[in-house]
């Protein structure tokens, strides 16, 4: 070897071997890190899920008495677990946007779904909201056991809230 030669081979191969090493470690650090914000995504989303399913079941919205026009906030219960169905349909008449601002959804996509016990629809039709899941990174859903006011009957039945990105 000649004494003004710098690079060598052992040189040469020292820092293929670091780079491999610092690349394969950025690779890895990135993916824990995605890791992590999903993470901390799926629980901001369940918990907001569970805040705005227990608005609907157990308010009865501001005004009590609300509709399109004048509602601040949504709620769908006559009493808690006790939803009046003239409220699921004024809900269900909105726009999802307008729902989604009312409840504080504007970065999330929903989809809301009442079905009687035997997860069939009522004799009145399909009662749903939203738009199901298609494509979605995360998907957030929580079932809750209500009693539906239809004005001369009650009946027990599901509402599905479904959370979605």
């Amino acid at each position: 070897m000649n004494k003004g030669q710098i690079i060598s081979v052992d040189l040469i191969v020292s820092i293929t071997i670091f780079v491999s090493i610092f690349a394969i470690a950025l690779l890895v650090s990135n993916r824990a890190i995605d890791q992590l914000k999903t993470s901390y995504e799926i629980s901001l989303m369940s918990k907001r899920i569970q805040r705005i399913s227990d608005v609907l079941v157990r308010t009865t919205g501001l005004p009590e008495d609300w509709n399109e026009t004048n509602v601040i906030s949504v709620g769908l219960a006559e009493t808690e677990n006790v939803l009046n169905y003239t409220k699921i349909l004024r809900l269900k008449n909105m726009d999802d946007n307008k729902i989604r601002a009312l409840l504080g959804l504007e970065e999330y996509n929903f989809f809301l779904n009442f079905t009687n016990i035997t997860r069939g629809f009522f004799p009145e039709g399909s009662i749903f909201l939203g738009m199901k899941p298609t494509n979605a990174k995360i998907v957030i859903p929580i079932e809750r056991f209500v009693l539906i006011d239809f004005g001369n009957r009650r009946e027990m039945g599901i509402m599905e809230f479904v959370l979605w990105r």
